[in-house]
């Protein structure tokens, strides 16, 4: 099977497998699973820090929000969200992003490393929805499908260029973000205390931003011919990835020439 075929068809997975798992232990069953198990934690106390008070509080917390019937009904609709990749407004966003992007590349590898040629291309972004390129020289890499929770085994100091460009995931968590705005910083902080070994709004982040990793791979696909004209420096295949900072990876594309 070709490459790009078996990474489109990877990304499509991780789409339907993350709403299988939102649906198989949706937001309320976490909560009551956290309260279930509270009384088997050991927590320590220390002089700082009242054990028994942090875990009275935490208790508190699970059944304010088990009892907000609101708050899981809005969950559930977010979570029933689907992001239209094929909408125009979207192809045309992320088909922007990328032509900025990699005339950017162009331009800061000519100027830093004229020498060398890329292979590995990130688009790795940090908690905002802004991410940026990062490029490296690897020869010794072999080509691999992520699963999504492993690291991809790469050499760091092969770095050709890092922060170039930018890519705006802004139109993919436009449902995310707007839900995010209605209940409130305060009830999001919440959330995530409640149930902070799932980093539960985090895994929703990541559901939607693979809507974007699969826009990514189809533009990629339409304009290559347009990123060719740029005419970066470049081995016969370049991987690409798209992670959040010092976070595992997916492969999203394979340029080729």
């Amino acid at each position: 099977m070709k490459k790009n075929l078996r990474i489109r068809k990877k990304l499509e997975y991780h789409i339907n497998n993350s709403k299988k798992m939102f649906k198989k232990f949706p937001f309320p069953k976490l909560l009551q699973h956290e309260l279930d198990n509270l009384d088997n934690v050991v927590w320590m106390s220390s002089p700082d820090f009242d054990a028994e008070e942090a875990k009275a509080e935490n208790k508190a917390l699970l059944t304010k929000l088990l009892n907000d019937k609101e708050l899981h009904e809005s969950i559930a609709a977010l979570l029933d969200t689907t992001v239209n990749i094929d909408q125009r407004n979207i192809q045309e966003h992320v088909e922007s992003q990328l032509l900025g992007g990699f005339s950017d590349i162009a331009s800061s590898i000519r100027q830093r490393q004229p020498n060398f040629k890329l292979n590995l291309l990130f688009i790795e972004h940090d908690h905002g929805p802004e991410a940026t390129f990062c490029g490296f020289e690897d020869l010794n890499y072999e080509f691999e499908i992520l699963s999504g929770q492993d690291y991809l085994d790469y050499e760091f100091e092969k770095e050709l260029f890092n922060g170039v460009g930018q890519f705006d995931y802004t139109p993919f968590l436009t449902p995310l973000l707007n839900f995010e705005a209605a209940i409130g910083e305060e009830k999001v902080d919440e959330i995530n205390e409640a149930i902070s070994m799932y980093g539960y709004m985090e895994e929703v982040k990541k559901y939607f931003l693979l809507y974007a990793y699969l826009s990514i791979h189809d533009s990629f696909d339409k304009i290559k011919h347009k990123i060719n004209q740029f005419e970066i420096p470049r081995h016969d295949e370049v991987f690409m990835f798209v992670n959040e900072h010092d976070c595992e990876q997916l492969n999203v594309w394979v340029w080729e020439k």
